[in-house]
């Protein structure tokens, strides 16, 4: 019986595989960089912040693939705040202006949805001129 049953439980998980996505700092300087990884198609990436308590955290950049062609994740190049890479438009801020910059003390978000609606983010606070990874992943 508990053959059986680690046999159903393998055959369960290649048959509905694990979807992740992940977001890493790849560069600490302002705007910082990171890279995506994971095996999904990627549907858009945004950034939110700074982080208050009290109200609604902003929207301050976000993009999305060109003629909703969603790229495979690990064809993305190393992605940094405010430059939207080749294959790509910038929805957010709406009329083509760089976005805000990262402010010293403030806390702010990444996210990638993937095709599938997979997430993955990543929490940053910018400390002494650098970015750096924070607990709070939003």
């Amino acid at each position: 019986m508990l053959l059986l049953l680690v046999t159903l439980a393998s055959s369960c998980w290649l048959v509905f595989p694990r979807h992740t996505v992940e977001v890493e700092l790849v560069k600490d300087a302002v705007p910082p960089s990171f890279r995506v990884t994971g095996d999904e198609r990627l549907k858009w990436i945004w950034v939110v912040g700074p982080a208050h308590t009290d109200i609604k955290t902003p929207l301050l950049w976000k993009i999305i693939p060109k003629d909703n062609h969603y790229p495979l994740v690990k064809e993305l190049p190393v992605i940094t705040y405010g430059v939207v890479p080749s294959g790509w438009i910038q929805e957010t801020p709406s009329d083509g202006s760089p976005p805000p910059s990262l402010q010293e003390g403030n806390l702010y978000g990444i996210s990638v949805v993937t095709s599938l609606n997979f997430n993955g983010r990543l929490g940053l606070v910018i400390e002494h001129g650098k970015a750096k990874v924070s607990k709070n992943n939003f």
